[in-house]
Formats: structure tokens, C-alpha cells, sequence
């Protein structure tokens, strides 16, 4: 693939243009999270945003790969078949592959139905033409027939490594957002031929008990070990003297307030009420105090049977 130089945009005349450009910058940035934002691009180039006013003569797909420098890989090409009217060469040019791979994946798509692309096609020269009838994809990623070949780049400004994988992790965020974004479970059922209800039945039972096992373990790895949990009882237990202290200090400071003022001094149910906290305060002190000597008592009783 020939490195290409980045197209360079028309002096923007509105906020719109402004805007779209910002937005766009956006969608390329997003190019390295997934491949929504190349579809969204390709939408909006000649149709919905127009984007292709701000670059005359340059064509979404060449735009993508002045900026995105690496090939995009085979997952593109179900999206951009099956959401956007690009010819297939632009499509293979985006995803790194052949065009008879391209024409391979809508061969080898297992579940299909027959529609119609739109009414024409724009090329990699910017140009309409006449559409062919293909078939939609439904199917996931289709692998092609054959290992897709890139060809080395030429110069120091052409690719210099393969990109790299996405993280298990990734992966599993990107399933994750998949489930959540399926429609309703009745449309779902609608559109699963009849001769695979059974069968497909059977997978998903089996990728629900996959993904309870892996919310079960991730669960598990959130919970506190014993260790763990010994070591906060024991924390807390050693807080709870000094948190009497400080509760039995505001007892006595807020009682001394109501003393000192004329007006609650005389108001009975009230300095009843800041004794009585007092009193529960100080007895909360005494009690963990004998709790403390006690625990003291045992320990030196332990301590002295082992010696012996």
C-alpha cells in the first residue's frame, strides 16, 4: 500500500464546516477503537454531512488512509459492504486485502438476504456508477480463503509494523457492548431461519453458562479473602476505643453548651436528653476498657501455658 500524502481541506467558510471538520478528526482518532467510525465516515462523505465538499477530489476511502496508516484488516469489509456505497476495490484498499477476497466474503456469507446496494456506487476516483445487486451480510467476520498479504512498505514514511492484536480484554468489552446493542429477543427469534432455531438454541445456552462462569469469577476476585477480612475486624476493633473517646468528648462539650446558655439551662427535657448521652457515652468507654484488660488478662494466660 502507497503511503499518501494527507489531504488538505478548503479554508472553511462556516461554522459547519468548522464543525464537521472537528467531527471528523474525531471519527479518525475513534478508527483505532473500532470500526463503527469508518462506517460513520463513509456515510457521512457523500451523504448526511457531505463531507467530501471540504476535500474536493478526494475520496473517503483515500482519506482514511492518508491518515490511518496501517490497513484496517478483513472485519472491514462486512460493515462497508453492507452500510455504505463504496465500490469493492475501495473497500479492499481500506482493509489491507484483494478485491477477489472482498467478492469471496459475499460468496461465503452463510446467512444472506437478497438485497439491493444503493442505486450507484462511488469509486475511488470520486465517480457514480451503477451498482450491482449483491447480497447483504449478516454473517459475523467472514475469514478469507487466503492469507491476506501486505505488501512492505516502499519508503520510511510507509508502515513499518503490523498492527497489533486488540487485548483479551478488549475483546471482551467489545462483546460486551455486541449483547447490549441487540435488539429486541423476539426479532432476534424472527430472523433465526427455522432449520437453525434448534442449533442456535443450543449455542446461545452455552454462551449463557460462559458468561455466568466469567461473572461468577469476576465477582469472586472482588470479594475480600479471609485474610483480608480478619485484618478489617481487627482494625475496626482497635478504632473502637479511641471512637468512644472522641464520642464521649462531644457529649460532654455539647452538655457544657446547653449549661452556659440561659435559655436551654432552663429547658429540662433538653439537658436530660445531653446527660443521658453522657452517661451512654461513659459507659461505652468503661465497657471497652474492661474488654481491653480482659483480652490483656488472656493473652498473658496463654502466654504463660505455652511457656510451661
Amino acid at each position: 500500500m502507497k503511503a499518501l500524502g494527507r489531504p488538505a481541506a478548503v479554508m472553511p467558510t462556516s461554522r459547519g464546516d468548522v464543525e464537521d471538520l472537528h467531527w471528523l478528526d474525531g471519527r479518525i482518532v475513534a478508527v483505532e477503537d473500532g470500526l463503527e467510525a469508518v462506517v460513520e465516515i463513509a456515510q457521512n462523505w457523500t451523504d448526511l454531512r457531505n463531507l467530501s465538499r471540504l476535500f474536493p477530489g478526494v475520496s473517503a476511502q483515500a482519506y482514511i488512509l492518508a491518515h490511518v496508516k496501517h490497513p484496517l484488516g478483513p472485519g472491514v469489509v462486512v460493515p462497508l459492504l453492507a452500510e455504505s456505497n463504496w465500490s469493492n476495490r475501495q473497500i479492499a484498499e481500506v482493509a489491507g486485502v484483494d478485491e477477489g477476497t472482498v467478492r469471496n466474503v459475499i460468496k461465503r456469507t452463510a446467512e444472506v438476504s437478497a438485497v439491493e446496494r444503493p442505486a450507484q456506487t462511488l469509486g475511488a476516483d470520486g465517480k457514480l456508477r451503477p451498482a450491482r445487486v449483491v447480497r447483504e451480510v449478516r454473517a459475523e467476520l467472514i475469514e478469507p480463503d487466503h492469507d491476506v498479504i501486505v505488501p512492505a512498505p516502499e519508503s520510511e514514511n510507509q508502515i513499518t509494523s503490523e498492527p497489533t492484536a486488540p487485548s483479551l480484554f478488549d475483546s471482551i468489552i467489545n462483546i460486551i457492548k455486541l449483547i447490549e446493542d441487540l435488539p429486541d429477543p423476539e426479532a432476534i427469534a424472527a430472523a433465526v431461519p427455522t432449520k437453525r432455531r434448534t442449533s442456535t438454541a443450543r449455542k446461545l445456552r452455552k454462551v449463557d453458562t460462559a458468561l455466568g462462569t466469567i461473572a461468577w469469577k469476576l465477582e469472586a476476585l472482588t470479594q475480600p479473602t479471609l485474610e483480608e477480612e480478619q485484618a478489617k475486624r481487627e482494625a475496626e476493633e482497635a478504632a473502637r476505643p479511641e471512637k468512644a473517646r472522641l464520642e464521649l468528648e462531644a457529649a460532654n462539650a455539647a452538655l457544657d453548651l446547653l449549661l452556659h446558655d440561659d435559655g436551654a439551662a432552663r429547658n429540662v427535657p433538653i439537658l436530660r436528653a445531653a446527660r443521658r448521652r453522657v452517661d451512654q457515652a461513659e459507659d461505652q468507654v468503661l465497657h471497652l476498657a474492661r474488654m481491653a484488660e480482659d483480652k490483656a488478662r488472656f493473652e498473658a494466660r496463654r502466654a504463660a501455658g505455652d511457656q510451661s
